[in-house]
């Protein structure tokens, strides 16, 4: 598995948690947000991810944070288990979701 893979699951079990959490079946994601539920069963799939822009939709739907979906601690985890050219890469893939953090 690949970080940016890795980082998509932990988008993934971050979101079906929220939804867990909140009694949000993914029917009422598709008719509130727009969602297909194809991209749905894609992403729990593992195939796909939310793009930033569906990120920013779910974020004010759930009212949280887009840095929710990115818990700190899991890609702390992550990151343990990559070398100096993957942190790189995982690093890229950060930069291209959250542009306000490249300086």
């Amino acid at each position: 598995m690949t970080q940016i893979q890795q980082v998509n699951n932990v988008v993934i079990n971050n979101l079906l948690a929220l939804m867990k959490e909140r009694g949000v079946i993914a029917y009422k994601l598709t008719t509130d947000l727009s969602i297909s539920s194809n991209a749905i069963t894609e992403w729990t799939k593992g195939k796909a991810s939310p793009s930033r822009k569906t990120l920013l939709k779910l974020c004010e739907y759930f009212e949280v944070p887009l840095s929710y979906f990115y818990q700190e601690s899991e890609l702390q985890a992550i990151c343990t288990l990559l070398d100096y050219d993957e942190q790189q890469i995982l690093l890229q893939f950060i930069y291209s979701q959250f542009p306000r953090l490249k300086k």
